[in-house]
């Protein structure tokens, strides 16, 4: 059976259980699958781009934010900022006078981004970051990774089961198809970022 569309999803993981009687719960299988593959998953079907304008200390993350990748002020010429943990963006504060000037950390605190120094003037700031794979609730609802993985979703929706039904023995079969499943889309991902190109020998003159 294809699965195409979450209809056919939930469909499908109820024949492979083999339950007639788990419609009620087979939608919260999905989304703890759903849950589990942001939590691992990082490829480039996830990564998105924005920009935004920077004129204060704090700037709320995208909506469908999961990691940053990278970020950089729109500034001549454009300036990538460093990364500091909390505990060490508190201690530069400490260290240095916070004087509003051009930013040159930042650290992400829940659902907000913390720049430091606190900006001087308004920037224009460039985000590259993993977003949140597209939710599914209608039927008839799709999106990239049940189109190009369909496993990732039954098999992680099947594994979520296991601790319903007690004791289903089949729960180790369901883990080694789902591993499977994520190592294959990390593995095209990493060959697709050098795709149709030869890395070149560069040698140093001694």
């Amino acid at each position: 059976m294809a699965i195409t569309n979450y209809g056919q999803l939930k469909t499908a993981v109820a024949d492979w259980l083999n339950r007639d009687d788990m419609a009620s719960v087979i939608p919260t299988f999905i989304d703890l699958a759903h849950a589990r593959v942001n939590r691992v998953l990082r490829v480039a079907d996830m990564v998105q781009r924005t920009e935004t304008q920077l004129d204060s200390r704090f700037t709320q993350v995208p909506a469908d934010f999961l990691q940053m990748r990278a970020i950089q002020l729109r500034v001549t010429p454009t300036k990538a900022l460093e990364f500091l943990t909390a505990e060490q963006i508190i201690q530069e504060r400490g260290r240095l006078s916070d004087t509003a000037r051009e930013p040159m950390f930042y650290s992400i605190l829940g659902d907000t981004i913390e720049v430091m120094p606190t900006p001087d003037a308004t920037y224009e700031l460039e985000m590259s970051y993993y977003q949140d794979i597209p939710a599914m609730s209608a039927d008839s609802d799709t999106n990239w990774l049940l189109t190009k993985a369909p496993g990732a979703y039954l098999y992680g929706a099947l594994i979520e089961s296991a601790p319903y039904l007690a004791e289903d023995q089949r729960g180790l079969v369901w883990h080694e198809l789902y591993n499977k499943c994520i190592e294959e889309l990390t593995l095209e991902d990493e060959k697709s970022r050098f795709s149709g190109s030869t890395p070149i020998a560069r040698h140093r003159s001694l």
